[in-house]
């Protein structure tokens, strides 16, 4: 898909990601690059007995997939000046096996009033697994530019 303009997002637009299935080497190679070895998603014992029943994938394991699976898009890559703030829920536990993608929908488009071509979008993702069920929710905001700057 082609990257695009504050003028080219529209409230209501969806935008539906490919889907990617979360294995027990991303969560490994996640808790080892990000430090986040919680006992939930590297130690098979001790998930067994939470009230989980089994290892879970770390949060932002799951955030940070569905973040890339949203960027794989390309509706930003050369037109995105920054991302203004992100805003996650956590809803159900992300297993190894679990195939996720991430639904978008466009909530607001707001042009800047001052200075060179530019607005914010504001985008819903709702990361949902292989039965359907949202597991995570985020709220992002972009600084995005609009046709006629540079």
């Amino acid at each position: 898909m082609k990257s695009l303009y504050l003028e080219d997002f529209e409230v209501g637009q969806k935008f539906i990601t490919a889907g990617r299935t979360v294995t027990e080497s991303d969560i490994g190679w996640f808790a080892g690059l990000s430090g986040d070895i919680t006992s939930l998603s590297i130690n098979t014992e001790a998930a067994r007995m939470s009230e989980f029943g089994g290892r879970i994938a770390q949060g932002m394991l799951g955030s940070s997939i569905l973040f890339g699976l949203w960027v794989r898009l390309g509706l930003m890559d050369l037109n995105g000046i920054a991302v203004l703030e992100t805003n996650w829920r956590y809803v159900l536990p992300i297993r190894p096996g679990d195939t996720i993608h991430a639904e978008c929908e466009i909530t607001k488009v707001k042009p800047s009033s001052k200075g060179i071509p530019k607005g914010t979008v504001f985008v819903k993702l709702t990361g949902v697994n292989q039965l359907e069920e949202v597991v995570q929710e985020a709220n992002m905001v972009y600084l995005i530019k609009a046709r006629g700057m540079y």
